[in-house]
C-alpha cells in the first residue's frame, strides 16, 4: 500500500503508541482520585500539558485537553460567541466544515456572521479582513485556519492578527492550527491568537485526542459541566493514555521531526514534476508551491473526475482524497477551491495527496504510473 492522505491522518509513532499503552495500563489510575496510582495519572496530565505549553512558548495553565479539533474549533467558536448578546462572527471561506457549521449554527441563533474571501492564490483577502473589522469593531470572534487541509495554502496569521488588534481588540482571534502545528513551531505571542487548536493524530499522534490554547487572561464559559477537570472548563474524566501520546508525539516534533518539511518540499515538487510529464495540462491548487505546507498537494487531471480517480487508485492500493475527509462523503465540488475562483467542472476533478514521513520518490513514481494507467496516458 502507498499512503498518500497523511492530512486526513497520520499513523501513530511507536513512541506515541508505547506512551499509550504504558498510560493504559501501568498508570491507568483516575487524575481525580485520591491515592498515588490516581497521581501518578495527574502527574502524566500534567507533564503532557508542559510539554505542549513549552512547545507554542506558553503556560500549562493555558492548555485544554479535547477530543480532537472538531470539538476544539466548536468549543471556540460557541464559548466566544457566548461572551456577546449579539455576537458578530468573522471567518474565512476556506475553513473547515467544524468551523464553518458551527457560524451557520450560530448564525441560526441569531449571530452575525461574514466570510473572508479568498484571492486566486488561497489566502484570504486582507483588505477585505480590513474594511469589515473597521466597519464592526464590536466583532466578537475571528475564526481563520493557519493551513487549509485541502491545499495547504498558509494564511497570513501574523498580519490578521495585528489588524484584529488595532480595529477590534476585544474580539478573540481563533486560529484552527490542525494542518500547521506538525510541519511548523508556532509561538502564541507572535501570532496575536487569542485560541488555537490542534489534533494529534495530524502528527503521529492518537486519534480521539487534542488541545486548544487559550490565553490566560481570557474568560471562557465551560465547554462541559460536571466534576471541574481541566480548570472547570472541560469536565469529564481524562483521556490519559491519548494525552500521553499526544505528549509523546509533540515531544518527537520538538526533537527534529519537523525538520522532515524540507525533504516533503522537495517530495512534493518531484510529485509535481512527474505529474506535469504525465499531463501538461494538469492545474495544481494553487499553482505557486511555496505558499503551502509541504505535505500537500492539490491537483486537477483534465477530463477525469476526482472521484473516479480516487477509487481507481484505490484499487492499485495507492491512498489520496478528493478534499476533506471531513466533508468527502458530500458529492459537491469542493467549496475551498471554488471560493478560490476554480471552476466546479474543474473542482470535481480534484485530488488532494499529501505526503508524510514514510513516503519515498519510488512511491511517487509507482503512483504516477498508476494514474497512466488509469488514464491510458501510458
Amino acid at each position: 500500500m502507498i499512503y498518500l492522505d497523511h492530512a486526513a491522518t497520520t499513523q501513530m509513532s511507536e513512541r506515541a503508541a508505547e506512551a499509550m499503552k504504558e498510560a493504559a495500563t501501568v498508570t491507568f489510575g483516575n487524575p481525580s482520585a485520591g491515592y498515588e496510582l490516581a497521581a501518578k495519572a495527574r502527574a502524566v496530565v500534567n507533564r503532557a500539558k508542559i510539554t505542549i505549553a513549552c512547545s507554542l512558548g506558553a503556560k500549562d495553565t493555558e492548555i485544554l485537553f479535547t477530543s480532537g479539533a472538531t470539538e476544539g474549533n466548536n468549543f471556540c467558536l460557541f464559548s466566544g460567541a457566548r461572551r456577546a448578546e449579539h455576537p458578530v462572527i468573522l471567518i474565512s471561506a476556506a475553513e473547515h466544515p467544524s468551523v464553518r457549521e458551527c457560524a451557520l449554527e450560530l448564525k441560526r441563533r441569531g449571530a452575525y456572521v461574514a466570510e473572508i474571501p479568498l484571492l486566486t492564490d488561497g489566502r484570504i483577502d486582507l483588505d477585505a479582513a480590513e474594511r469589515f473589522l473597521k466597519e464592526h469593531r464590536d466583532t466578537t470572534v475571528v475564526s481563520v485556519m493557519a493551513a487549509n487541509n485541502e491545499t495547504g495554502v498558509i494564511q497570513p496569521i501574523k498580519e490578521l492578527g495585528d489588524m484584529i488588534r488595532i480595529y477590534a481588540p476585544d474580539c478573540l482571534f481563533h486560529v484552527d492550527a490542525v494542518q500547521y502545528y506538525g510541519y511548523f513551531p508556532i509561538n502564541v505571542r507572535e501570532w496575536k491568537a487569542d485560541l488555537i487548536t490542534a489534533s494529534a493524530h495530524k502528527f503521529y499522534g492518537p486519534k480521539g485526542v487534542g488541545f486548544v490554547w487559550h490565553r490566560e487572561s481570557v474568560n471562557l464559559p465551560p465547554l462541559l459541566y460536571g466534576g471541574g477537570q481541566e480548570e472547570g472548563l472541560r469536565s469529564g474524566t481524562e483521556n490519559v493514555p491519548g494525552i500521553a501520546g499526544m505528549a509523546c508525539a509533540v515531544e518527537e516534533l520538538e526533537q527534529g521531526a519537523r525538520k522532515d518539511s524540507g525533504s516533503l518540499y522537495e517530495l512534493r515538487d518531484y510529485l509535481k514534476g512527474l505529474l506535469l510529464e504525465l499531463e501538461p495540462g494538469i492545474t495544481f491548487h494553487p499553482g505557486a508551491s511555496s505558499l503551502t505546507v509541504p505535505g500537500i498537494i492539490n491537483f486537477s487531471f483534465p477530463g477525469f473526475s476526482g472521484t473516479l480517480m480516487r477509487n481507481r487508485l484505490d484499487v492499485e492500493g495507492i491512498c489520496v482524497s478528493t478534499g476533506s475527509a471531513c466533508a468527502n462523503r458530500k458529492r459537491e465540488p469542493s467549496r475551498v477551491l471554488m471560493a478560490m475562483g476554480v471552476s466546479p467542472e474543474e473542482a470535481e476533478c480534484s485530488i488532494r495527496v499529501s505526503l508524510g514521513r514514510e513516503n519515498t520518490k519510488e512511491q511517487m513514481e509507482e503512483t504516477v504510473r498508476a494514474m497512466a494507467r488509469i488514464t491510458g496516458k501510458r
